[in-house]
């Protein structure tokens, strides 16, 4: 994707009013741009299918098929487009379910505008927003309640992987990261690449989960 073009968004929520407010939202950004809004994971997939698109904006409570099960197959038919999560309620296994899965960030609905374009332009520049409602306490008390404490793993990550994963885990950019440990942003992209394969995971918030799941970094209160 060209640095000029807009992040391409498609909007998914079975509520019209929700679609509407939050094509007003974004399409007051010039660097973002409502491409499609769909109000169901079938649709979504149809509509994938036939048109390019950066990024997601989707409910997870949905008919005819929810966001949790659109992520599934999105994934493996389009692994190259990002999937942010809305929803109206803070369910830790909900949470934990579609971030573990391939997610790659979950806001509330009651998020302000300037919020929702901010995670837009996080998970495009390589972030892993968390709405401060549901935020990383939450990801970390449902990875705690999940943890396989009989199969932790360490994923054989280097001394330096180590070091990019703990700032994942506090949500720095690849920009953040290249900052604080004096690489250039295309190693961070490789690093964080290399760690995703040698995790087995599908997004960088899959990573941040799996690594709170594993006792990678520290549960924190």
């Amino acid at each position: 994707m060209s640095t000029d073009a807009p992040v391409r968004v498609v909007i998914v929520d079975d509520e019209p009013v929700a679609r509407d407010g939050l094509t007003m939202y974004l399409d007051g950004a010039e660097d973002i741009e409502v491409v499609a809004r769909l109000s169901n994971g079938v649709e979504l997939l149809d509509y994938l299918n036939a048109h390019h698109v950066d990024l997601v904006l989707m409910d997870v409570r949905m008919p005819v098929m929810d966001g949790s099960t659109a992520l599934s197959r999105l994934t493996v038919a389009h692994p190259q487009v990002r999937v942010l999560f809305m929803t109206s309620f803070d369910d830790e296994e909900i949470v934990y379910q579609v971030l573990s899965h391939g997610g790659h960030g979950f806001l509330l609905k009651n998020a302000t505008p300037e919020e929702i374009r901010a995670a837009v332009r996080a998970v495009v520049g390589g972030g892993v927003p968390v709405s401060p409602t549901v935020n990383a306490r939450i990801v970390r008390e449902a990875a705690s309640q999940y943890r396989r404490r009989s199969q932790l793993e360490d994923f054989g990550l280097s001394e330096r992987e180590s070091d990019v994963l703990r700032l994942l885990c506090q949500a720095a950019s690849n920009r953040e990261i290249a900052k604080r440990l004096s690489l250039s942003e295309s190693t961070v992209k490789a690093y964080v690449s290399t760690i995703m394969m040698r995790m087995g995971c599908t997004s960088r918030l899959h990573v941040v989960v799996t690594a709170f799941e594993q006792g990678l970094v520290p549960l924190r209160g």
